[in-house]
């Protein structure tokens, strides 16, 4: 039986209101980066038909497109992320709470900052509002796993009904640290975007590489 801990604020319900709650925030959160080229498919609805609109919009806001495609890929993968620590979850503190209420801030934020990124992919401060977000947003979450992996009090026993995956292995930590990868390579992106402001929204593509990387740093301690 877990120790019992004066900071502790668990009730079932409580939990789990607190991971719909963060699952609700994302999905609006995913929801509001369409709003922009909707907007612009409102413009082009009201010019006369057969000059070309559709094609005009691709071409002129090209960037904004791009954007959201890499912002709907960030989100998701953050939310994976957090998606995957909180199956391990069986309670929170008040540190959980605060360090999922950063998260959430730089989830809802997102879509403003990648407005802005697609309308000025060229300008270093788009470039650094952009990956500033998603970094303080990643290490929301690498603050988060580091904490459960030090107060075990947190987390499922291998032996408690329902550990999804491997987790009973003794071998086998899923709480194992990886979230690291993804602030490493937006330090990196960072660091390209300020220098090389050209290099505007492309530098990003570093992001899908963190997947497989993680990926491959999970499968190599098997």
């Amino acid at each position: 039986m877990a120790p019992a801990h004066t900071d502790r604020m668990r009730t079932e319900r409580g939990f789990d209101r607190l991971v719909n709650f963060s699952d609700a925030v994302v999905a609006i959160a995913i929801t509001l980066l369409v709003l922009p080229l909707v907007e612009l498919a409102s413009d082009a609805a009201g010019e006369p038909s057969g000059q070309g609109a559709l094609e005009r919009i691709f071409r002129e806001n090209g960037f904004q497109f791009a954007s959201f495609l890499l912002s709907f890929y960030v989100i998701g993968t953050l939310w994976r992320g957090h998606h995957r620590l909180f199956e391990y979850l069986r309670d929170y503190d008040k540190i959980v709470l605060r360090l999922n209420m950063l998260w959430l801030l730089t989830i809802v934020f997102l879509p403003f900052s990648t407005q802005m990124l697609g309308e000025s992919s060229s300008d270093p401060a788009a470039n650094a509002l952009y990956v500033g977000t998603i970094f303080i947003s990643s290490l929301s979450l690498f603050g988060l796993e580091l904490w459960v992996r030090r107060h075990p009090y947190l987390r499922m026993a291998a032996e408690d009904p329902g550990v999804p995956g491997e987790a009973g292995r003794a071998d086998h930590d899923p709480i194992n640290g990886r979230i690291w990868v993804l602030p490493t390579a937006l330090a990196i992106v960072g660091v390209i975007a300020t220098v090389f402001p050209g290099v505007g929204l492309w530098g990003m593509l570093l992001l899908l590489v963190v997947g497989p990387v993680r990926r491959f740093g999970v499968n190599q301690d098997k």
